[in-house]
């Protein structure tokens, strides 16, 4: 088409009149005059004619001129050869073919051909593997995204689990750490309550022990049998002393301490029991489970004596006691 908008035919004597039809068989703009015309030439009255809107849309497939000769129209079809000619193909290509045909004679009902029809059924096949194909895609692209929306939730399910089962093992753990430290501490303390009575018990003894290495060396027969008699004495009483201690008591020791005036303080579980240096019970409840302390463990004094520190409520706290002594 030499012009898109102007009427050919006109374009020829130099009139520039827009173009209001397109005749697909001549490919030519055509004005209202022109077209008015060509519906009345005989030999362009059947011509398919469309609105010039449409024109640019007509497939260029149905270009009626030869790609090889292209001022030649294709107006031979060679049945041989299967194949459209120009003119100048067939004096070229097709001069030996027996069966070419006019081209007017071989479009004789084309619409209604094998042709048009096996086409037109394969490319409805074609059409519809590709649409199953398209869709067996979005499928599977779904099923992916589905997929992977379904293990993100697993693995955030089997996150939050797996979190869940640390903290509570964390948990346990803590809470046997503190059991067992307070256990090991517990255990110290009584160590260290009995490191205080064994060292002030070897104290004594070492003090007895000069006395008497001293009197055997300086003193007198007399004075010797004497401090020896009183020594074995004391020696004995300490012994009776020791045994009467517990004597009272009746339940199992958890921890025993002694304040600055040599009175003993035994912690029997449910209650600490303050004895003097000589046995006798002076106060039965100076801690009491009864008085919301819990199961009694272990007691302590801290060095000045002012302070008596008791593992209470079955281990679990450690309370301190504030003691003042009043000089009489």
């Amino acid at each position: 088409m030499a012009s898109k908008h102007l009427c050919q035919p006109c374009e020829t004597e130099n009139i520039f009149v827009p173009a209001v039809k397109w005749c697909t068989e001549c490919e030519e703009n055509l004005c209202k005059e022109c077209f008015r015309f060509h519906k009345k030439g005989k030999a362009t009255k059947n011509h398919r004619v469309l609105d010039i809107s449409e024109a640019g849309v007509f497939p260029t497939l149905a270009d009626q001129h030869c790609s090889k000769h292209s001022s030649m129209l294709l107006d031979l079809f060679c049945i041989d050869h299967d194949a459209l000619s120009c003119r100048q193909c067939m004096t070229e290509n097709h001069r030996s073919c027996s069966k070419l045909l006019p081209l007017d004679v071989a479009v004789k009902d084309v619409c209604s051909s094998a042709l048009v029809s096996d086409l037109l059924k394969d490319f409805e096949l074609s059409v519809d593997a590709f649409c199953s194909i398209e869709t067996a895609i979005e499928k599977e692209l779904k099923m992916v995204d589905d997929q992977r929306i379904a293990t993100n939730r697993s693995i955030t399910t089997l996150k939050t689990r797996l979190q869940n089962q640390i903290e509570e093992s964390a948990l346990v753990l803590s809470k046997e750490i503190d059991r067992v430290c307070t256990e090991h501490r517990l255990s110290l303390l009584s160590l260290q309550e009995q490191e205080h009575s064994f060292i002030n018990s070897k104290v004594l003894y070492i003090k007895r022990k000069e006395e008497l290495e001293k009197i055997i060396k300086h003193g007198s027969n007399n004075q010797i049998f004497i401090v020896a008699h009183q020594l074995k004495l004391l020696q004995t009483k300490d012994e009776a002393s020791s045994i009467n201690h517990g004597a009272p008591l009746n339940k199992p020791t958890q921890g025993i301490c002694i304040d600055r005036d040599d009175n003993i303080y035994v912690a029997l579980q449910t209650s600490v029991v303050r004895l003097s240096k000589e046995g006798k019970v002076l106060d039965k409840n100076i801690l009491d489970k009864a008085k919301g302390f819990g199961g009694i463990w272990a007691i302590a004094f801290n060095r000045t004596y002012t302070q008596m520190y008791a593992a209470t409520k079955d281990g679990l706290q450690i309370t301190v006691f504030h003691f003042i002594r009043v000089d009489v």
